[in-house]
């Protein structure tokens, strides 16, 4: 799913950005688009979506990068950084510094940034378990109140949504 970019809100006390702590799938994938050309970037859009994104930095950025891409500009941390302030998505100047401290730490920790396709491979497959996680908290928290045809249901739908996903991260074990 693709995330409106000004429908994103800033992480509040509770969704805290993640601590930088080396392997960081999402992080190495931000990092290395940032040095690709726009055609190299569109594949790794097709693949990765804004919600597969578990940090909050990384989501802003994958849609600010998304809306570059789409009108056929390169994102870099320079142009990420003025898209979030031409959207307003970084809320106030604070936020903005620390958004473009985060694209600057992405783009220069990136151990090789033509390992794109590898990134987001790990990224898609977090996402994929943290998808099988969310079902099962779900299934449980309505287990002893819901119909069971409500059951059913939200089985399914989530059934799909998995699956589509694993669907995206068998086509990126393919790249």
């Amino acid at each position: 799913m693709t995330a409106d970019v000004a429908a994103l809100a800033w992480p509040t006390e509770g969704e805290r950005p993640q601590a930088h702590t080396g392997w960081e799938p999402e992080r190495c994938l931000v990092g290395a688009v940032l040095h690709l050309d726009v055609e190299q970037t569109r594949p790794l859009l097709d693949l990765v979506r804004d919600d597969d994104l578990a940090d909050p930095l990384a989501r802003i950025a994958w849609a600010l990068i998304r809306e570059l891409v789409s009108t056929g500009h390169p994102a870099d941390p320079s142009t990420v950084t003025a898209q979030a302030q031409r959207t307003g998505v970084h809320g106030t100047p604070h936020n903005l510094d620390r958004f473009g401290y985060y694209l600057t730490t992405a783009f220069t920790a990136v151990p090789v940034p033509s390992n794109a396709p590898e990134y987001a491979r790990a990224v898609l497959d977090d996402s994929y378990r943290r998808g099988w996680r969310r079902f099962g908290e779900r299934l449980v928290e309505h287990a002893g109140t819901a119909s069971r045809d409500d059951l059913e249901e939200l089985a399914a739908a989530e059934r799909t949504a998995l699956l589509e996903l694993r669907s995206r991260l068998t086509r990126s074990e393919g790249t």
